[in-house]
């Protein structure tokens, strides 16, 4: 499900001692988060940082797993200096003609992407995500709150 790496992590975690433990979904919820966050945050920067431009577009062949490859050209608002990209998009997303619409991010690393690979949704699926996250760190601290302070009683 996350790959081999990840697998290999949540697996050797999972059976430390021989136990059976929560220790592999916290591990997977965990990679969760992180690869939401490092999305949300790539999201983000394209929001606020990002141009939209034209680009000349041309495919230039079939990518892995029932994809295309898709090149497209533009030029630096800010330098004038002509840049390409090429990017892997599913076989039937039809691009509009010759030209799309990118979003662009200027600087010291430039970044490009389509604007069909813009994820809206993510931003607010991270958040309610960090709801449900918040909720149950807080449901788990005031059940052992709880539990640390009811009074032991003894079994006869």
């Amino acid at each position: 499900m996350l790959g081999g790496w990840a697998d290999t992590l949540c697996d050797c975690s999972s059976n430390y001692f021989g136990r059976h433990s929560w220790s592999k979904v916290v591990c997977r919820l965990v990679l969760l988060y992180l690869v939401m966050a490092g999305l949300c945050y790539t999201e983000t920067r394209f929001r606020k940082h990002g141009i939209e431009l034209q680009a000349r577009t041309e495919v230039i062949g079939a990518g892995p797993k029932c994809s295309k490859l898709v090149r497209y050209h533009f030029h630096d608002p800010v330098s004038g200096i002509a840049r390409m990209n090429t990017v892997t998009i599913p076989r039937h997303q039809n691009l509009p003609g010759a030209t799309a619409l990118i979003e662009y991010i200027p600087g010291e690393y430039p970044t490009s992407r389509l604007k069909d690979q813009a994820r809206p949704g993510c931003v607010s699926f991270f958040f309610w995500m960090n709801i449900v996250y918040f909720s149950g760190v807080t449901a788990l601290i005031v059940y052992l709150a709880y539990e640390a302070n009811r009074p032991i009683r003894r079994s006869r």
